[in-house]
């Protein structure tokens, strides 16, 4: 599973959002540790906002605090889905969930 995190981190880092959705997608079919179930997740849903399916990514960064209720990581990934999204409509469902 890590393989394909690996190759979905680079396919994210190279704007490749629909490769590297497949590839986080199979990373989580594979056995995966809690703790990589937490980058993955984030970074699937890092992934869903740059392709402006942010329902979706809210639902893939809440798994992700499920695996990782961590304060630090989920800051930090909510400071992603900022710099990333401008605007930021995730933080805006968010705020009304």
């Amino acid at each position: 599973s890590l393989v394909y995190e690996t190759i979905g981190f680079s396919k994210l880092k190279l704007k490749d959002y629909m490769g590297a959705l497949n590839d986080y997608d199979i990373a989580l079919k594979l056995n995966v540790s809690e703790k990589r179930k937490t980058y993955i997740y984030g970074n699937r849903g890092i992934v869903k906002v740059n392709l402006k399916q942010f329902n979706e990514a809210l639902k893939d960064i809440e798994k992700a605090f499920e695996f990782d209720p961590n304060p630090q990581q989920k800051e930090w990934l909510l400071l992603q889905l900022g710099y990333l999204n401008g605007q930021n409509p995730v933080m805006n469902i968010i705020e009304m969930n």
